[in-house]
């Protein structure tokens, strides 16, 4: 008896949908680009289960300063299960949560808030000023 495949040969891949992963890849890009190796932008990436028992991912964005013995801080974590949208980001400096991010634009507003945020911008700067 042969078993058949059942598995459709189409997974209907929506191309206009920004995974979360992939626009903080984007922003280490340009940190990474701005600092030149003085400063590095890292992201790890883990799978959690919640309370619930369902699996979610959770994206890290730390900072790191190599030629301080690579001392680093964690900016964030993203946080979203298997369908992307909708995401959440802690800002772990700031202790400010953003939840029930919809989309790219979303999730850029947030970025863009903790990014400026003045605690963000001391925090690198300090580490600037020790290179």
């Amino acid at each position: 008896m042969t078993i058949d495949n059942v598995w459709p040969s189409n997974f209907n891949i929506n191309n206009t949908i920004t995974p979360p992963k992939n626009i903080l890849n984007k922003q280490v890009e340009y940190f990474n680009e701005s600092h030149q190796g003085l400063l590095t932008a890292q992201l790890g990436l883990k799978q959690d289960i919640s309370a619930a028992g369902t699996a979610y991912f959770v994206i890290s964005l730390s900072i790191k300063a190599p030629t301080l013995g690579n001392y680093s801080f964690l900016l964030l974590n993203l946080e979203h299960n298997i369908n992307l949208y909708p995401c959440s980001i802690s800002d772990t400096l700031n202790g400010k949560p953003y939840t029930n991010l919809q989309n790219e634009e979303d999730v850029l507003n947030a970025l863009r808030e903790i990014f400026n945020s003045a605690s963000t911008i001391k925090a690198i700067g300090t580490l600037k000023a020790q290179l």
